[in-house]
């Protein structure tokens, strides 16, 4: 990090920078001109004072935010006005909701329509964001001894708060860890496929009887299939980690594959820099791939990381006795009137989105998003990969909102 305006961070041996520049393109607002914000005065009617006559102080945030929700403002303009005070207080100047709010959000609803637009919102956005994270990085050294535990050598959790508006510094983490190393590549993916079984499994809004899976099971899978070619059927027993995973055991958030129709598990290509989607159909006993580079990975690979899966899956269904506790599956006709042994079927997704840099992961999680909600065969070819990447920045930094707020664990 450096001391003057941006920072710099040495990420898996690679420098890569946070700056102004990118914080104004990520934003959109902006970033230049007088940010002096003594142009905006209070007027005698001021909103504040016509909706918190009573109050003689400054307000908080969480009063904002239950005035806008209960409608406490009268007309059409000043409801507006309320609206813009909760966006600026509780959206891009973020901070603890027992924040009073400045004087300054209230004078700049009440201003001119002239002066409201040509103000460099984000030069000052930009500020307050940068000087929340200076001081916590300032920290690093106190905040990895209280993560550090002596006696057992572990890194423990910890937490720590980014006021100003750390959205835009998330959407450049999307941006630019993907491009540095396939280890931080499987974090970003890991991350988010537990935040889609909890998403599956709080929404309310998701009928398909459906989970993910991480990197973890796929490395698994992959050295397992290793240990399978050598050893044969002696590595597939219920005390494995895969078949832990199919019970339900060793993920956040996820439930026994007995009561699913369909998983979603993201694969690293063997000797290759690129992640795959297989999606397992268990009503249909098959294998749907999605590849967001299909001209340009070599096709070998691809195949490989599949068959580990068609292999595998099926020995440890049996294993776990999948098919003696499931109801409507039928033996004698359709996808399951083959052995046993024959491994699951393959098909390769056609017509899908692909990608035009290293944004595979992006499009992993996509795919993946897709199958939960069922609309994955309506998925757009020309999908714009960047406005999904933000939106979904979006959606985890409203997850992140809900979880502080809220207090509701994982299970």
């Amino acid at each position: 990090m450096s001391d003057d305006v941006d920072f710099w961070f040495k990420i898996n041996g690679t420098m890569v920078r946070f700056s102004i520049e990118k914080f104004s393109l990520i934003t959109g607002l902006k970033c230049h001109g007088n940010d002096d914000e003594s142009i905006f005065v209070e007027k005698d009617e001021s909103l504040k004072k016509v909706l918190f006559k009573e109050s003689k102080g400054l307000i908080t945030k969480k009063e904002v935010r239950n005035a806008f929700i209960r409608k406490r403002a009268k007309g059409d303009v000043n409801m507006v006005k309320l609206g813009l005070v909760h966006f600026l207080a509780n959206f891009l100047f973020g901070t603890v909701p027992e924040t009073k709010v400045s004087n300054f959000f209230w004078n700049i609803v009440d201003s001119d329509d002239a002066t409201f637009q040509q103000f460099p919102y984000g030069k000052l956005l930009w500020e307050k964001s940068r000087h929340s994270m200076r001081l916590s990085l300032m920290k690093k050294e106190e905040i990895f001894e209280k993560m550090f535990d002596e006696e057992t050598g572990n890194i423990q959790p910890y937490s720590y708060k980014l006021f100003g508006f750390p959205y835009a510094f998330l959407i450049w983490i999307f941006e630019t860890i993907p491009a540095l190393s396939p280890t931080f590549c499987e974090k970003h993916i890991d991350v988010i496929m537990y935040y889609l079984r909890k998403k599956i499994m709080h929404s309310g809004t998701i009928n398909l009887l459906v989970t993910t899976t991480d990197s973890i099971f796929y490395k698994v899978v992959r050295t397992t299939y290793e240990s399978y070619l050598a050893d044969g059927s002696n590595v597939i027993n219920q005390e494995t980690i895969i078949a832990k995973y199919m019970s339900g055991q060793s993920l956040s958030c996820s439930v026994s594959w007995y009561y699913l129709d369909h998983v979603a598990i993201p694969g690293h290509v063997t000797d290759e820099v690129h992640y795959i989607l297989a999606h397992f159909n268990i009503r249909e006993r098959c294998l749907v791939v999605y590849n967001s580079m299909i001209p340009k990975v070599n096709k070998k690979p691809v195949e490989k990381t599949v068959t580990t899966f068609s292999v595998l899956i099926h020995l440890f269904m049996e294993c776990i006795g999948f098919y003696n506790t499931r109801a409507g599956i039928d033996f004698n006709q359709g996808p399951y009137a083959v052995a046993r042994s024959h491994p699951l079927a393959v098909k390769f997704a056609k017509g899908v989105p692909q990608q035009e840099d290293c944004d595979c992961g992006a499009f992993v999680i996509a795919f993946a998003d897709h199958i939960i909600h069922d609309t994955i065969n309506g998925i757009s070819p020309k999908l714009n990969i960047a406005n999904y990447r933000d939106d979904l920045a979006v959606c985890l930094y409203h997850h992140a909102k809900k979880k502080q707020e809220d207090g509701y664990k994982a299970m």
